[in-house]
């Protein structure tokens, strides 16, 4: 079997897909299928030679839908993934008079500022007329996949697939590599919280800078966020808050990253104040590793709270209110493992090890084969 994955993925890191691709890559190869991989040319990205050394056939191509849906058509695969929204129509009309079974993978919320999936005659011509040439709508919350039914996507069609990390890196530290990651980022005795602020709107910096001056003596760890954002958080850090408060300790830098473990082995919680998220693979992370996660009451983080009490869900857009729940989770300290046996390395499985991880890889490898949806 021959399967290409057409994936509009723009991230120089590995991010959680690369590990996901890496997993699906070498179930495929394993047992003798080829996957081929098309991917935006964003630079020079670590991950590509990570890929090609497991066998994957990696294409890059200029950062447009139908440059990529030719090389897609090139590629006569028997199975055609489409990830993410950008590519989706180009591609599908490029296989459109192929027997190559197509899935789209709907990775992203609809909307970045409301939670209501406006409808509109495009994204209806989308989803309900050439979508009808897609196999599956690959859905990673059971919210995505009510906009996609409301967008016209065939209901039999969409299947729930909630996005997965790897147990046998993401897991609680002891407390050597702990320690070891807070000396790493100059962190002292106080709590720090992570955010990850690429895009500031839609993470809510400005929410979370809000809520910095009605906190006392926490570090904000900041990751990937525009110098400019990194700015406003200092000096709202530096800000005095209502009666009781006292300043925020400090605000640290860090850049984009190509593992984030060791920044969430450091910090005692993750910060969400989003206003759009489709299933952010860096809260599974978090939560893999044993800390809390504070999170907008968007519907994706509702669903996770859901199925896991170390989520904490606050009033969107709401700083005071991010404020109290952060207070609330750096009351709880992160979960850490038992000290490692002499001569263990310091990332060793836990005993669920890859578990998660391989079944999602073994479910989406399932939705190639034709047949009912599972």
């Amino acid at each position: 079997m021959r399967v290409v994955w057409a994936a509009a993925y723009g991230g120089l890191q590995r991010g959680g897909f690369i590990p996901a691709l890496e997993r699906v890559a070498d179930r495929l190869i394993g047992r003798g299928d080829r996957l081929d991989v098309v991917v935006p040319d964003v630079g020079a990205a670590p991950w590509h030679d990570d890929v090609r050394a497991r066998g994957v056939r990696l294409h890059v191509v200029p950062n447009d839908g139908r440059a990529a849906a030719r090389q897609v058509a090139a590629l006569r695969g028997d199975v055609v993934h489409a990830h993410f929204h950008d590519w989706l129509v180009p591609v599908t009309l490029a296989v459109w008079s192929s027997r190559a079974r197509l899935l789209w993978h709907l990775h992203s919320a609809f909307e970045t500022d409301t939670v209501t999936v406006r409808v509109n005659p495009r994204r209806r011509l989308k989803f309900g007329l050439v979508g009808m040439r897609a196999a599956a709508f690959v859905c990673v919350t059971e919210t995505i996949a009510e906009g996609a039914r409301a967008l016209g996507a065939s209901p039999r069609k969409i299947v729930v697939v909630p996005n997965a990390v790897d147990a046998a890196r993401f897991h609680p530290p002891d407390a050597a590599a702990r320690d070891a990651a807070r000396a790493a980022l100059g962190l002292g005795p106080e709590p720090a919280v992570a955010f990850f602020g690429r895009h500031p709107g839609i993470k809510g910096a400005d929410v979370l800078a809000g809520a910095l001056p009605r906190l006392d003596g926490v570090t904000v760890v900041a990751v990937a966020t525009p110098p400019g954002t990194v700015a406003e958080l200092r000096a709202a850090a530096s800000a005095t808050g209502g009666a009781g408060a006292s300043d925020v300790a400090r605000v640290v830098d860090v850049p984009f990253t190509d593992d984030v473990r060791e920044v969430l082995w450091a910090v005692d919680a993750l910060a969400l104040p989003s206003r759009g998220e489709g299933m952010p693979f860096v809260a599974l992370e978090a939560l893999a590793c044993g800390l809390p996660v504070v999170a907008s009451d968007l519907p994706w983080a509702v669903e996770l709270a859901g199925r896991n009490p170390a989520v904490r869900l606050f009033r969107s857009e709401d700083p005071a209110a991010l404020a109290a729940a952060l207070r609330d989770a750096l009351a709880t300290p992160p979960v850490s493992s038992a000290p490692a046996p002499a001569g263990s390395a310091a990332n060793a499985p836990a005993a669920a090890g890859t578990d998660e991880l391989d079944r999602w890889a073994d479910r989406i490898i399932a939705l190639y084969r034709r047949g009912p949806l599972r």
